[in-house]
C-alpha cells in the first residue's frame, strides 16, 4: 500500500526536496549519486534493483498510460515505489474519423493498472482528454482525494501528424494542437497548484525529436512538440521558485500505437527502420516504449533535482543532427 506522509519517518514528512537537509537525506539514502546511464538499465522487468525505492512514498500521474511510453514509465514508476494515476482517454474510437487510426482503450488501461497492481503499488484509473481543461483539473481533484498528494505528473498524451501542410486538414491541425500542446497546458495547470503548495514537485513532458528538427508530413506534429519544448521552458521559469522541476523527454521514433495500422505492415516498418537507421548515429532502428523509462526515471529521482527547463533526448544519436 502507498505510504501517506504521516506513516513516512518525521525528518522526511512534508519537507521540499529543495531544501537542504531534505535534500541530504535523499542522497544519503541513495548512496551515490544516480547516473543517467544506470537509470537506464531499470526501464526493462530484467534489471529492475537499481531503481527500487527511489520513488518510495511518491504518487505521479502518467497521461496516456493505457499502453505506449506512457504504461511504460507507469510501470517503471510502479517498480520504482510510486504509487500511479493512469490517465488516459481509454477509448479507441476516440477521433478516429480524424486520425485514421484508433487510440488506446478501457481494456488496455486496465491492464496498465493491474501490472502497476502487480508491482506492489496503488493504481488509480483514470478516463479522461487531456484537451478538455475541466476533465484535467477533475482528474487531478480524484487524485488528491485518494491519495492526499501528488509529487510527479508524466504528460505523455499525444496524437501523431496528419500529412504535409498543404494537404493537411483543418480538423487534423486543431486537434493535434489540442492533445499534443494544449492538452500539455492543460495538464500543468490542472496539476502545478498542488505541487505548489507543497513546494516540491517533477513535470516531465514527452515531446519528440520532431521538436528539435523539421519533419517531412509531420507539420502539425512537429509544431505542437515545437510549441511543448517553448512551454516546457517558460513553465520551468514560472514553477521553479516553488521548488518544481520542468522538463521534456524528446524520443526518436519508439513503436507505439501512433503509427496506427502501419506497425502491422512489414514493409513500410522495414521502410522506416530503414530511415531511422540512416539519421541515427547508433546502429538501431525503432524504439520499445520501455527505452523511455530510464530517462523517465532520471528526471523524478533525486539526481534529476537541479535538472530543469531541459530537454532529454532519447534519440540513438539523431540529435546529433540538429542544427542548434
Amino acid at each position: 500500500m502507498g505510504r501517506r506522509d504521516d506513516q513516512m519517518p518525521a525528518e522526511n514528512a512534508d519537507r521540499a526536496p529543495h531544501e537542504p537537509a531534505r535534500r541530504r537525506a535523499m542522497m544519503a539514502g541513495l548512496g551515490a549519486p544516480i547516473a543517467l546511464s544506470g537509470l537506464a538499465a531499470t526501464a526493462t522487468a530484467q534489471d529492475s534493483d537499481a531503481s527500487a525505492g527511489i520513488l518510495d512514498g511518491q504518487v505521479a500521474m502518467v497521461t496516456g498510460a493505457a499502453r505506449g511510453i506512457g504504461r511504460a514509465i507507469a510501470v517503471a514508476y510502479a517498480r520504482a515505489g510510486a504509487d500511479i494515476v493512469a490517465l488516459d482517454i481509454a477509448d479507441a474510437d476516440a477521433y478516429r474519423d480524424v486520425l485514421g487510426y484508433r487510440l488506446g482503450s478501457q481494456a488496455e488501461l486496465d491492464e496498465t493498472v493491474a501490472l502497476i497492481g502487480a508491482e506492489g503499488r496503488q493504481a488509480l484509473g483514470i478516463k479522461a482528454d487531456v484537451a478538455n481543461a475541466e476533465a484535467m483539473r477533475a482528474a487531478a481533484a480524484d487524485t488528491l482525494g485518494r491519495f492526499g498528494r501528488l509529487d510527479i505528473v508524466v504528460a505523455n498524451a499525444g496524437v501523431g501528424g496528419g500529412g504535409r501542410i498543404q494537404d493537411l486538414s483543418e480538423a487534423h491541425w486543431k486537434l493535434v494542437i489540442d492533445i499534443n500542446l494544449t492538452g500539455v497546458a492543460n495538464t500543468m495547470k490542472a496539476t502545478l497548484p498542488a505541487m505548489i503548495e507543497r513546494e516540491a514537485g517533477r513535470f516531465i513532458a514527452i515531446a519528440s525529436v520532431a521538436g528539435r528538427m523539421g519533419a517531412s508530413s509531420q507539420s502539425d506534429y512537429s509544431a505542437s512538440k515545437w510549441g511543448l519544448i517553448g512551454l516546457v521552458k517558460s513553465a520551468a521559469i514560472d514553477a521553479g521558485p516553488h521548488g518544481i522541476t520542468v522538463n521534456a523527454i524528446a524520443p526518436t521514433g519508439v513503436r507505439t500505437g501512433i503509427f496506427g495500422e502501419f506497425l502491422d505492415d512489414p514493409a513500410w516498418m522495414a521502410g522506416f527502420e530503414g530511415i531511422l537507421n540512416q539519421m541515427h548515429s547508433l546502429p538501431v532502428g525503432m524504439l520499445e516504449p520501455e527505452d523511455m523509462a530510464g530517462a523517465a526515471l532520471f528526471l523524478a529521482s533525486p539526481a534529476g533535482q537541479y535538472v530543469s527547463g531541459a530537454v532529454i533526448d532519447v534519440a540513438a544519436g539523431m540529435n546529433a543532427r540538429y542544427t542548434g
